[in-house]
């Protein structure tokens, strides 16, 4: 559901998907999820009406991985790279703010 909203707003303006990977077939554990996040200078995570920024420092990695992995052990959805951040989960005012 929140995949489906974050490309209704990502369909609203002039923003192209350059890889599209569906996380029920590629599966991210926390070492690979941790890889992936540590490239980005801020992790930006959406639960609900929450957003929280974290920069990805060891300080901070139980704490994100804790927030960004989803029940089933793998990297939650929607995750967005945009240039020095990472957006993980679905908040559509933090979408629009981001995305026009």
């Amino acid at each position: 559901m929140s995949t489906t909203k974050a490309r209704e707003v990502l369909g609203q303006g002039e923003h192209t998907i350059r890889e599209d990977v569906d996380a029920k077939k590629v599966k991210f554990d926390e070492d690979a999820v941790w890889d992936l996040v540590r490239k980005y200078e801020v992790v930006v995570i959406a639960k609900g009406k929450t957003v929280l920024e974290l920069p990805p420092v060891m300080a901070n990695r139980d704490a994100i991985l804790k927030e960004v992995m989803g029940r089933s052990g793998n990297l939650r959805a929607p995750s967005v790279a945009v240039g020095s951040r990472l957006l993980v989960g679905f908040n559509e005012t933090m979408y629009k703010g981001i995305f026009g």
